[in-house]
């Protein structure tokens, strides 16, 4: 029975000699994809969803939910920080603060907020850090994952 498969997939492959990428179907190609495309930001085809995504997700409604012991959940309706999302900081809402995180998260993987804190501690503005200005540390020996954040907000090095 696997003669006649590979019988069949020898009749696909071109004449290149080895077996090329996808059984002949597609040539190999010197285009570098990457290179073109960049950080996707000028793609229509990964800015659609994204843009769908930053959309749809302010219909959801933020909410604070304790969990009791004997495991029930009950809502926190007047919770400090659903307020604070609302209002993140003096600049702008929670739908651009939303958008720019799920911009972050879903072309790069990882979202970051800068907290501001007041002289006591307690969160008071929020803003959003694009993931390519902030960077994760931890120590070369490998005691911790993540043990610090490096923000660079000019740039880089």
């Amino acid at each position: 029975m696997a003669n006649w498969f590979q019988k069949a997939l020898s009749t696909m492959r071109h004449s290149g000699g080895a077996t090329p990428f996808l059984f002949g179907f597609l040539k190999r190609t010197r285009f570098n994809y990457a290179r073109e495309v960049g950080d996707g930001l000028d793609s229509s085809v990964i800015m659609a969803p994204v843009q769908w995504v930053q959309r749809a997700f302010p219909e959801a409604r933020l909410r604070v939910v304790s969990v009791k012991g004997d495991g029930e959940r009950e809502e926190i309706d007047s919770h400090e920080m659903t307020a604070l999302i609302r209002r993140p900081n003096p600049y702008y809402g929670d739908v651009h603060l939303w958008a720019a995180t799920l911009l972050s998260y879903l072309i790069d993987g990882n979202a970051y907020w800068l907290k501001i804190r007041n002289g006591v501690g307690k969160p008071v503005e929020l803003w959003w850090v694009p993931s390519w200005a902030i960077e994760p540390k931890w120590p070369q020996d490998g005691s911790e994952f993540i043990s610090y954040y490096e923000y660079s907000p000019g740039g880089g090095a």
